[in-house]
C-alpha cells in the first residue's frame, strides 16, 4: 500500500511539473520559444478506397520567432488522386486550452473531444484547391500513455500520443467541389508537440484488416536526442483479440530492426516471448509531401506519407526453442510514412 502510495505522488508531481494535461490531446504549451504541437485526423473508405487525412498545427506560439505562424493540411489519396492542399495562418490566428482538447485556428477551423468523442472541422484554400469537412468520430480504441513513462520526462524532442487507435466518423468532406458525405467509415486520430521533429522517422498506421480480430496497429519510431546521445526510439502498439501488445523502445527491454526506403517499410520487434514482423508498401506515386516545422527554417518538405499503403503484420510467440504463428493479417489501407531531411531529392 505505501508503494502504490508513494508511486501516485511521484505521478502527480510529474503531471504538475511538466504540464502534462489528463487529456494528451490537451495543448501542451508551457512557454517555450522553439516549440511545435499538430493534430492528426485520418478517414477512411473501404469500400470506395479513398482516404483523407487532416493536420492542424501550431509553431512558436509566443509570436517572437519569424517562424512563429499556425498552419493545416488537408490530404486526399482516393484512387488515382494524391493531393495536398496547406494553408498557413498567422500565429494570433491560433487559441486553444490547457485543461481540455478544444483548439481554433481562425474562425472556421476547430478541433475539440475528450476519451471517447472527438470532432474536427476546418475550411481551407491555397489559393487553387480548396477543401472544407466537418466530422465526428467516437472513439472505439485507445491507446493510453503511449510513451509510457517517457510522457513525463521534460524537454524531450517529440513527444507522440495516440488519441483513436481506431474510430467510428461520421460527416462530410468538400474537395475542390466534389462532396463525399459518410457514416460509420474508419476513422484514426493522435498528435505531436516538442522543439522540433526528429532527424528521422518513420510513421505506419492501419486499422482495417482482413482479420476482424486484429483491430488497429499504431508505429511510431525515429531517432531521439537524449543529453549527448542519440538513439533510435520506437512504439509499436498491436490491438489483437481484445488485448494491446506493446514493443516500445527505451521504454521496455526490447529488440527492433527497421529498414525504411521509399515506398519500402520493414520493422522487426521482440519483447520477451513475443516478436510481431511489420512489412509495408506503396507505389511511389501515392506518396504525398507533407511539410513540417522545423528550428531553423519554418515548414519544410521533408516528409512523405500515404494513407493508403498495404500492410502485413504477423505476430508470434515464443514456444519452446519456436516462434509459433498467433496471427497474420494485413490492410490495404495503411498510413504510412517516412520524413527527414537526409529524405530530400530521393524522387529527382
Amino acid at each position: 500500500m505505501i508503494k502504490k502510495i508513494v508511486v501516485t505522488v511521484i505521478l502527480f508531481w510529474c503531471v504538475n511539473a511538466y504540464g502534462v494535461p489528463l487529456d494528451q490531446n490537451a495543448y501542451h504549451w508551457q512557454g517555450q520559444s522553439q516549440f511545435f504541437e499538430g493534430w492528426y485526423f485520418k478517414v477512411s473508405d473501404p469500400e470506395s478506397g479513398r482516404s483523407f487525412l487532416f493536420i492542424y498545427a501550431v509553431q512558436n506560439p509566443d509570436g517572437m520567432s519569424p517562424y512563429s505562424q499556425s498552419f493545416i493540411m488537408a490530404g486526399n489519396n482516393s484512387p488515382g488522386v494524391s493531393e495536398m492542399v496547406l494553408q498557413q495562418f498567422d500565429v494570433n490566428d491560433f487559441s486553444s486550452r490547457n485543461d481540455l482538447f478544444d483548439a481554433r485556428i481562425g474562425t472556421e477551423n476547430r478541433i475539440s473531444g475528450d476519451l471517447e468523442q472527438l470532432h474536427c472541422s476546418g475550411n481551407i484554400t491555397n489559393g487553387t484547391d480548396n477543401c472544407s469537412w466537418e466530422i465526428d468520430f467516437s472513439v472505439t480504441e485507445r491507446w493510453d500513455r503511449t510513451m509510457g513513462w517517457m510522457q513525463y520526462l521534460p524537454n524531450l524532442q517529440t513527444y507522440w500520443h495516440v488519441g483513436a487507435m481506431q474510430a467510428v466518423a461520421s460527416g462530410r468532406i468538400t474537395w475542390n467541389g466534389e462532396v463525399f458525405t459518410f457514416d460509420d467509415l474508419i476513422g484514426y486520430q493522435e498528435k505531436n508537440w516538442g522543439r522540433e521533429f526528429p532527424e528521422n522517422w518513420y510513421w505506419l498506421q492501419a486499422n482495417h484488416f482482413d482479420d476482424p480480430q486484429v483491430c488497429c496497429l499504431s508505429i511510431g519510431g525515429g531517432t531521439m536526442p537524449l543529453g549527448t546521445t542519440v538513439f533510435d526510439a520506437c512504439g509499436i502498439g498491436l490491438k489483437y483479440a481484445g488485448r494491446l501488445y506493446t514493443f516500445s523502445f527505451p521504454q521496455n527491454l526490447v529488440l527492433i530492426n527497421y529498414e525504411i526506403e521509399p515506398g519500402q517499410w520493414q520493422i522487426e520487434a521482440r519483447k520477451g516471448r513475443y516478436k510481431i514482423v511489420i512489412e509495408a508498401s506503396c507505389d511511389l506515386d501515392e506518396l504525398i509531401n507533407l511539410m513540417n516545422p522545423t528550428v531553423d527554417g519554418g515548414l519544410k518538405p521533408y516528409t512523405w506519407e500515404t494513407v493508403t499503403g498495404d500492410v502485413t503484420i504477423s505476430l508470434y510467440e515464443k514456444r519452446g526453442l519456436q516462434w509459433a504463428e498467433i496471427v497474420t493479417a494485413t490492410s490495404d489501407l495503411a498510413g504510412l510514412e517516412f520524413g527527414g531531411e537526409q529524405w530530400l531529392g530521393w524522387n529527382q
